[in-house]
């Protein structure tokens, strides 16, 4: 006769390994939701220069006037991008909300997903309109060195 706890483990073995498996993903996609890994980041703190995607580091190399200039320029915008990465902020919280309920709701997970998309867009839009505008106190050779 065999014996019946040697029977037992497989599929217990197999429930944790799933239960792991899912625990896993569910770190990674936090991390990533929680850490701006799904567009954008935290807002700015206050008195630290917006950071403009593909400017960050080529803004550091301009003259120190064309640094003032465009600074200044992004600094005229930043409650608007303050504003809209922190609506962005609450999306991702929803979004992490939507993901991590029990029993998953497909529906709302995706609404969710579409806001963060829809919240990312509009921060996007900000900081473009902002760098535009502070580009335009830049001098030509500054703006030559930001797209090297």
């Amino acid at each position: 006769m065999s014996d019946p706890t040697a029977r037992s483990w497989p599929p217990l073995a197999l429930l944790i390994s799933l239960g792991l498996n899912c625990l896993l993903i569910g770190l990674m996609v936090g991390h990533a939701v929680n850490e701006g890994g799904l567009h954008g980041g935290e807002p700015p703190a206050q008195g630290q220069p917006v950071q403009v995607a593909g400017f960050g580091a080529r803004v550091q190399a301009l003259s120190p006037a064309d640094k003032r200039a465009f600074n200044l320029g992004m600094l005229a915008h930043r409650p608007a991008i303050r504003q809209a990465r922190q609506e962005l902020a609450e999306a991702r919280a929803r979004l992490a909300d939507a993901i991590s309920r029990d029993p998953y709701d497909k529906a709302a997970a995706a609404a969710a997903f579409a806001e963060v998309r829809s919240k990312s867009e509009i921060v996007q839009e900000r900081v473009q309109e902002a760098a535009a505008d502070a580009l335009a106190a830049v001098s030509l050779a500054g703006r030559r060195e930001l797209v090297k």
